[in-house]
């Protein structure tokens, strides 16, 4: 009987701890696989990127090419950070930015095509609280392709050993 008891407790216990986690970082039950692993690192979940931006929230990121020039951005559980969003041309200019302050979320649909960007590497910085996300953007002239996702978690100009 105690050991039937103890597995109830159990169950009930990872369930509990199941709902707490969804509803802290509003991401569904089947993502939390990447949420419970070594968070030292972004974890690549089935629809992002979950990063550790220093607060009480993992902020969620979804990059994705919806066409062969429109970029789709998502961010999520952004309401603790002060966010800045950038298109980076190749030359280090910015040729797009946007900054988002007191806010859940931020969804936008780049149209690449009309911010006249021409063949080359180009970078979308993504700077939220302590978290750092640079993805690449490969530009052909014909279509536009996802390229390696770099991910941080000091913020840039920060001392690497504060307080030695």
């Amino acid at each position: 009987m105690k050991m039937h008891l103890n597995l109830i407790a159990a169950m009930v216990l990872a369930g509990f701890t199941m709902f707490t986690a969804t509803a802290q970082t509003s991401v569904h039950p089947e993502d939390l696989s990447a949420i419970t692993a070594d968070q030292s690192e972004p974890q690549a979940a089935a629809s992002g990127l979950v990063l550790e931006a220093g607060g009480t929230r993992r902020v969620i990121a979804r990059f994705a090419m919806d066409g062969a020039h429109n970029l789709r951005v998502q961010l999520s559980n952004l309401q603790e950070y002060q966010t800045t969003i950038a298109l980076v041309t190749p030359d280090g200019s910015i040729r797009w930015e946007q900054q988002v302050a007191n806010q859940r979320a931020f969804a936008k649909m780049l149209d690449l095509k009309a911010l006249l960007i021409e063949p080359g590497t180009y970078t979308l910085r993504v700077q939220a609280g302590e978290a750092n996300l640079t993805q690449e953007l490969v530009v052909k002239s014909r279509s536009v392709t996802l390229g390696a996702a770099h991910h941080s978690a000091v913020a840039p100009g920060a001392p690497a050993m504060a307080g030695k």
